[in-house]
């Protein structure tokens, strides 16, 4: 893991780094979770008000473009009028959702490294943007240039800003996880972010287009034929990106769904090795358990011993038919005949146990040829 020790050690030559560090280590303070869900509230509210405008000044636009194109831009207008407050509805839908959907579907990271150099190299992307954006703005002479640039600047602050606070984002810290799990958290992350910035791309994109249609509707008072066809083009050319902007919230929830089953199906993989070997200790523990041989009986042991008596005593008498096994008396006829036949004094009787486990009495001793 790295290390989080920040003592600027001037002798290695990483005292730049260590600064840098240090940097990201205040800037939590500032870009605060709480704020960024305020901030992104707010945002959304805004674009909500800004998509009626833009519907409005969509209409607005192709009436005044109408004599120059022809009355089907009237028609167009009407559309977008009633359109873009219908999409709105799956806007809010869908936006409080993907919020839910990614603080409750929790994953692990081994350590802040990722999450803080991914906040610097975003924090640079937001400066690079900004600076961009005012250059760009100013050699174009258009403030469309000039916003579109902020926007871009808004998206990169953001992924910053949660990068920095990885609870807005459902991500855990645990030093224990594996590589495995470390995959699975870093594709996680930039998943999570993408669904949570989508608020701000919304509303971002719904304040810019607005103040856009403002700036094209000023500047189409007055106009030619000609510059009124090239305004109503660059109204058009911004149609599709309000429509993604507001189709976003739920193509987002639709993306995550899918990438979590796949990142189930990863976990599924990652945790079969465990599960097979587990299976293969309990089918081996059964297989030793078959193989042990069946315990020895000595009950009918003592059985045959207490048919035959003690050495020297004489034969017991024996019923017709009984013989011992398992403890079970069974009746037999071969065993008895060979007990009853008559045998020398200096005979005695002892038990054996075939194979069978069957008692049986056995004549031994000096002349005994039993």
């Amino acid at each position: 893991m790295p290390d989080n020790d920040r003592t600027t050690d001037f002798a290695s030559g990483t005292f730049i780094a260590d600064q840098v560090g240090a940097l990201l280590e205040r800037v939590p303070t500032v870009l605060r979770a709480d704020h960024f869900d305020r901030i992104v509230d707010g945002v959304t509210r805004a674009g909500h008000w800004a998509l009626l405008v833009v519907a409005v000044l969509g209409l607005v636009i192709q009436v005044i473009g109408a004599p120059s194109i022809g009355a089907t831009a009237i028609l167009w207008g009407v559309g977008w009028l009633i359109a873009l407050p219908l999409l709105q509805y799956v806007a809010v839908q869908f936006l409080g959702a993907t919020r839910s959907m990614v603080t409750s579907n929790s994953t692990t990271l081994g350590s802040q490294a990722f999450l803080r150099c991914y906040a610097l190299v975003a924090l640079v992307g937001a400066i690079v943007a900004l600076v961009g954006a005012i250059g760009q703005g100013i050699d174009a002479r258009s403030i469309q240039v000039f916003l579109y640039g902020v926007g871009v600047t808004a998206l990169w602050l953001a992924t910053a800003w949660l990068a920095l606070n990885p609870s807005l984002l459902g991500i855990r810290i645990n030093r224990q996880s594996g590589a495995g799990e470390e995959a699975i958290g870093v594709l996680s992350f930039f998943a999570k972010s993408a669904v949570r910035i989508v608020p701000i791309f919304y509303g971002v994109t719904m304040i810019v287009a607005a103040i856009q249609g403002v700036v094209l509707v000023v500047g189409m008072v007055g106009d030619s034929t000609t510059e009124l066809m090239m305004a109503v083009t660059r109204a058009e050319f911004s149609a599709p990106l309000v429509i993604l902007a507001v189709l976003s919230p739920f193509l987002a929830y639709i993306g995550f769904v899918v990438y979590f089953l796949v990142i189930d199906l990863m976990r599924g993989i990652l945790s079969l090795p465990g599960s097979v070997s587990a299976g293969v200790g309990r089918s081996g523990g059964g297989a030793a358990r078959a193989r042990r041989p069946p315990p020895r009986r000595p009950a009918a042991r003592r059985a045959a011993d207490r048919e035959a008596g003690p050495p020297g005593a004489g034969a017991p008498r024996a019923r017709s038919g009984d013989s011992s096994r398992g403890g079970v008396t069974r009746r037999r006829s071969a065993p008895v005949a060979h007990a009853s036949r008559a045998l020398p004094p200096a005979c005695t009787l002892a038990a054996t146990q075939r194979t069978t486990g069957i008692a049986a009495l056995r004549a031994t001793g000096p002349g005994c040829d039993h």
